[in-house]
């Protein structure tokens, strides 16, 4: 018994040390199991961190190309926002310190939350605003109410906005020495007794059937339209030239070769204010760059705080004549910009239109017959040869002489007219342009002429007679695009553009030696002159009704969104962003 009674308890001795043994093992395993589920979890926290951080990079580029800093709130918000976000800016005085998102907490199920917090601080370079310090946190907490576990990712990166798009060739109007634009009138779109308006924005001329469509709303600013963007830029090469903006709005960027006292911005003295009144205190100034801001708060003389319908929130509220970033200083404009196309030095060193490949040909006139060389005034006009066969093209140059009017023109293949003495093409309606196909296109060189008058009755292809050979292309309401049609000239012409009653032009002019003036009268319907416009000098009337749309085909570049370029990126501490506030 006493023997059984032995075996019995060192049995259950065993039993008990092997269950202490199991015991511990499991609560081992157990605790390498938590430990490696707390590791998961801390690697699944410290990812989705990163994830949001990274998220803040892309809202901060969002907030910068779709010019966000525009309709920023100077109140900071409270509480946390249930919707799309917020964005706050904090000043010192006039100065933006920093653009600060709220965005809404993100929810990554099972009680876990994630936010994006991200700082925005812009940079200037050479007066205007087109580098960004972005510094983003990424923050996830897991456990019911927000306790347990917390993760944050800091970032920060530099960003730099193409402010000066469409630069270069993307230049709409581009003068060397002198730009006076919309200037002696004191005209105001947004003045509901008055229908003038000058202005510029860029289009796409392969679409909409090649023509642009903007519109502004008079009470609010707002910009709407099937085919228009910020791309356009009204320029001025010259360190020492002067650039004059008047009443025009411009839908892009303003450029200038020198520092800030090459460009000059007046205030328009109607409804009583004072020519000198600084424009941040005057609500019918129309010297505006970028239609996107509207309803912006500016204070008058007598300190009542005002919404005005239209001010730009560039124009400097406290007076003291800064556009922000829509103007950019100092600008290098390419060197091809100004430079002859098409020209040539002949054997005695003189500057001309190079016609090598070109043959020779009489113009003619609505019969067929050839047009004298010298004083032509006619109805219609053809250019290109007589038998013309559109698979085989053709290269071809005519001269006139002191000509007065030349009426409907018909293109056939690559012309270049070539007119020297005088040349008055606003008779009657002026000239009104029909190419035979396609590939068809224009050149007209003034050439030893003090100046050249232009007036367009047409810039659509519209004609559907039966001179057309290729009718698909001439179809009604359907614009060329503007580098079917060039005029230009090596010397000092003064190229005078009348554009009106209703009618639109497409064309590029350059005359990198000379002047350009463009006039259009017509106070009721909205005008297009649809190209490019480069001068020596360039004036334009602000007493217009007249649409200056630059074609982003000529730049080669086929988009009109602001490009965003990543300058350097780096992983932070987490107290460097709140460093930051």
């Amino acid at each position: 018994m006493n023997s059984m009674k032995s075996k019995r308890g060192s049995a259950l001795i065993t039993a008990i040390i092997l269950s202490a043994i199991m015991l511990l093992v499991l609560a081992a395993l157990l605790t390498t199991a938590l430990s490696e589920y707390r590791s998961s979890m801390r690697s699944y926290f410290d990812t989705a961190a990163f994830n949001l951080a990274e998220a803040g990079v892309d809202r901060a580029a969002a907030f910068i190309v779709q010019k966000g800093y525009d309709s920023a709130t100077s109140v900071e918000p409270t509480g946390t926002p249930t919707e799309a976000g917020v964005w706050y800016k904090k000043t010192d005085g006039a100065t933006v310190v920093y653009y600060r998102g709220y965005f809404a907490s993100v929810d990554l199920d099972k009680n876990r939350k994630g936010t994006c917090s991200v700082i925005v601080k812009p940079g200037v370079v050479n007066g205007s605003t087109t580098t960004y310090s972005v510094y983003t946190l990424g923050t996830v907490r897991g456990g019911e109410g927000g306790s347990g576990l917390v993760s944050q990712r800091a970032i920060n990166v530099e960003l730099e906005s193409s402010a000066t798009s469409g630069g270069g060739r993307g230049a709409g109007v581009a003068a060397k020495t002198t730009l006076d634009f919309g200037s002696g009138a004191n005209e105001n779109y947004f003045d509901a007794d008055r229908n003038a308006r000058l202005l510029v924005a860029s289009y796409d001329s392969q679409k909409n059937d090649g023509r642009g469509d903007i519109h502004v709303d008079r009470k609010t600013g707002k910009v709407t339209g099937l085919n228009f963007g910020d791309d356009a830029v009204v320029g001025l090469k010259a360190v020492n030239g002067t650039a004059h903006l008047y009443s025009a709005l411009i839908y892009g960027t303003v450029a200038v070769g020198g520092a800030a006292g090459t460009l000059s911005v007046e205030s328009n003295p109607k409804k009583g204010c004072s020519p000198t009144e600084w424009r941040s205190q005057n609500p019918y100034v129309c010297s505006v760059v970028d239609l996107n801001a509207a309803q912006n708060y500016y204070t008058p003389q007598d300190g009542v705080q005002t919404i005005n319908p239209y001010m730009g929130y560039n124009l400097d509220r406290q007076g003291t004549g800064g556009l922000g970033d829509n103007v950019a200083y100092n600008y290098q404009f390419d060197d091809d910009l100004f430079a002859l196309t098409g020209f040539t030095t002949d054997k005695d060193g003189k500057t001309v239109f190079d016609t090598t490949g070109y043959k020779e040909e009489n113009a003619r006139n609505a019969t067929g017959q050839p047009l004298p060389a010298q004083n032509a005034n006619v109805s219609k006009t053809v250019l290109g040869p007589e038998k013309y066969d559109p698979e085989k093209g053709a290269r071809t140059y005519t001269k006139l002489e002191n000509v007065s009017g030349l009426g409907e023109i018909l293109v056939k293949g690559d012309a270049v007219l070539f007119l020297s003495g005088t040349a008055n093409l606003t008779n009657g309606d002026g000239i009104m342009l029909s190419f035979a196909d396609s590939t068809s296109k224009l050149t007209i060189v003034a050439q030893d002429m003090g100046q050249l008058n232009i007036r367009f009755k047409n810039g659509d292809n519209n004609i559907s007679n039966g001179d057309n050979l290729d009718p698909t292309n001439n179809k009604s309401g359907v614009g060329y695009s503007p580098d079917r049609l060039v005029i230009t000239s090596s010397g000092s012409t003064q190229v005078k553009l009348d554009i009106g009653n209703g009618q639109n032009a497409a064309a590029i002019v350059r005359v990198p030696n000379g002047s350009i003036e463009v006039v259009c009268q017509d106070n009721n319907t909205s005008n297009q002159f649809r190209g490019q416009l480069i001068a020596d000098r360039i004036g334009l009337s602000g007493s217009t009704y007249l649409d200056i749309l630059y074609d982003i085909n000529l730049s080669k570049k086929g988009s009109t969104k602001t490009g965003i370029t990543l300058g350097g990126w780096r992983q932070i501490l987490p107290s460097a962003f709140n460093a930051q506030l």
